[in-house]
């Protein structure tokens, strides 16, 4: 029992969601639609984007300007950071399921936030999903702030 309560978490931060690393803006924005909603969406990207960044951001916000950014944003928010400051929500997500549950849900990340707030919070709450989870975190972890 060397293995502290807060390593297999912070391990799971750790781990990256898929194996291989996306290079053009198409497969950033795909993996961006496949964690958030299950699958792949249709569209424009700049149709794309603007939906994700009303999930993620809240609806009118944006992460930068350009496209290229907001989709490099967007990827690094949802899917992989590589700044250990600001894991991205689907490893936040994953380390908060498996605390609470010994588990990783297989589900998109919506639906998997609507489980977590129903089972934390007794409701699924509405609004930008990086808000509703630092709220969340805050519950569980009885953290001020992720910053």
């Amino acid at each position: 029992d060397s293995i502290s309560s807060l390593s297999i978490p912070s391990a799971l931060m750790a781990m990256p969601v898929m194996a291989e690393d996306v290079a053009t803006l198409a497969e950033k924005i795909d993996r961006v639609d496949e964690v958030l909603y299950g699958s792949v969406q249709s569209g424009s990207l700049i149709g794309r984007a603007d939906q994700a960044d009303n999930v993620i951001y809240g609806v009118g916000n944006t992460s930068a300007s350009g496209l290229d950014h907001r989709i490099d944003n967007l990827y690094a928010d949802v899917v992989r950071n590589d700044n250990d400051r600001t894991p991205a929500i689907s490893n936040r997500m994953n380390a908060m399921e498996y605390y609470l549950t010994d588990e990783i849900s297989t589900d998109n990340l919506t639906v998997r936030m609507d489980n977590l707030e129903k089972a934390v919070l007794g409701e699924a709450k509405k609004g930008a999903l990086d808000e509703r989870m630092q709220s969340l975190e805050q519950a569980v972890y009885a953290q001020t702030s992720r910053v």
